[in-house]
């Protein structure tokens, strides 16, 4: 993959041990260029802090997490554009306007999702945006 837009939930696994987090790291280490729509960041740190929450990481550890987070280069897009085609998405499938948001900037941009949420994967199977979206676990070596 050259190009591809890049959950959330893909980048949190190279901070904490998920499962895929091996696949994780490889694809977010490659040569591909990172796409996200602008709230991407607002995202990751809100996992970031949930971790915080339920004692799983210190608060010293919480502030090295975000610094190194926020060195990976990740392009990010505004929402206001990708805005109507999300809300379609949402409304077609049933995933969240949220998820509809990468979604729609994968097929602006003509490039994959990556993203290892599986509900969302379920979503658009079989329709018309099933193109558009790769499970992590499903990302080649």
């Amino acid at each position: 993959m050259n190009r591809i837009v890049l959950d959330a939930n893909v980048l949190v696994k190279l901070f904490f041990e998920e499962e895929h987090s091996d696949v994780a790291i490889r694809l977010v280490r490659s040569d591909s260029v990172l796409l996200a729509p602008d709230f991407f960041w607002a995202e990751v740190v809100h996992v970031v802090w949930k971790y915080l929450r339920r004692r799983k990481i210190s608060d010293a550890g919480a502030s090295n997490v975000i610094g190194d987070m926020l060195r990976v280069s990740v392009t990010t897009h505004s929402c206001f554009g990708l805005a109507a085609t999300a809300f379609d998405v949402a409304v077609r499938t049933g995933c969240t306007v949220y998820d509809g948001m990468y979604v729609a900037l994968a097929m602006r941009e003509n490039v994959p999702l990556v993203t290892d949420d599986q509900r969302l994967v379920s979503a658009l199977a079989g329709g018309p945006y099933a193109r558009y979206v790769v499970s992590l676990s499903q990302v080649e070596e």
